[in-house]
């Protein structure tokens, strides 16, 4: 077989395969469990002991556990910013030196898989999170074509370079398509995966271009970022306003397309640590309406830093 139709078989192939992942979403339960197949892990339906508050406080301990292991990283997140203003300072664009970009296919095709893997990540955590149905299996349901899609491509064989352009074309046409099963809902959560999706969409197709006019797309990222961070106002500010002169710099699109898959996996981190202190303080909630008495004779379940703690560590003081 010539290259030529064996580069027209592997283009052929991935549209069957990523073809295969519309359709209407299973229910909850089949969407979880295939979810569970993907990431290697046992599936594990939700059981209920009968008691809403001591499933509340187990689920409240489970939660404690993982801010523990993050809370050093939550307290330093300012400092953190601060130190790559810093950078951004040293290396500013007047003096920056720019090395040329030069990615090679499995270059591409690994951030492409990475990325869409971050993406899969966001989409299941806020999912667990919703608590209205159809927006639960909208995004367990957009995780899980993602999570094979990003399989799908990892498993593209090498292809001639001018036949690149045409299938980077089916796989940003095709995540566009994936993408397209969340249209409808709207929710603040859920907006910000649609944005992601769309900028890593438009980033792919502008990679065979000599140039990019999605800067606008990556800015909207980066604030993102920093609302999901909830990082101080003058800090935030000075944080954007350094990204975006560097944003202004990056002419080509492989640049675009390398700093959009940079954030991406930086609102991915953001995003999960935002909805653990969301979920503490949702458990926190429903605990103090179904038993106050209870969630005062269980103190030790609060967080160190909830106000609760604070004023009493403060009239302790005061004695």
């Amino acid at each position: 077989m010539s290259k030529k139709k064996q580069d027209d078989q592997i283009i052929k192939e991935l549209e069957e395969r990523l073809a295969k992942l519309k359709g209407t979403p299973p229910s909850l339960e089949e969407l979880e469990e295939r979810f569970a197949k993907l990431q290697d892990r046992p599936y594990i339906p939700t059981k209920k002991s009968g008691n809403e508050v001591d499933d509340l406080i187990e689920q409240l301990q489970s939660e404690l556990k993982l801010e523990q292991k993050s809370k050093s990283l939550n307290d330093q997140k300012d400092q953190a910013i601060r130190d790559r203003l810093d950078k951004l300072r040293e290396d500013s664009p007047i003096t920056q030196k720019k090395t040329p970009i030069d990615l090679s296919f499995n270059d591409t095709k690994s951030i492409i898989t990475d990325t869409i893997d971050a993406q899969a990540d966001i989409a299941s955590s806020y999912a667990n999170r919703s608590t209205e149905l159809e927006e639960k299996k909208a995004l367990l349901h957009l995780a899980h074509n993602l999570t094979e899609a990003r399989d799908i491509i990892r498993d593209i064989p090498p292809i001639s370079k001018e036949y690149a352009p045409k299938l980077l074309d089916v796989i940003a046409s095709w995540l566009g398509k994936i993408y397209e099963g969340i249209k409808k809902i709207a929710s603040p959560a859920v907006n910000i995966i649609k944005e992601i999706g769309s900028s890593l969409v438009h980033s792919i197709k502008s990679l065979p271009h000599q140039s990019s006019k999605q800067q606008i797309k990556l800015k909207k990222l980066y604030r993102t970022y920093v609302d999901l961070k909830g990082i101080k106002p003058k800090i935030k500010e000075e944080f954007l306003k350094k990204h975006y002169e560097r944003i202004d710099q990056l002419q080509t699109p492989k640049e675009i397309f390398v700093e959009t898959a940079k954030i991406t996996q930086s609102i991915r981190i953001a995003g999960k640590q935002k909805i653990n202190t969301l979920k503490q303080q949702q458990i926190i909630n429903r605990m103090k309406q179904q038993s106050p008495t209870a969630f005062i004779n269980n103190n030790s379940f609060t967080p160190s830093n909830t106000p609760t703690n604070k004023a009493k560590s403060s009239k302790s003081n005061q004695r």
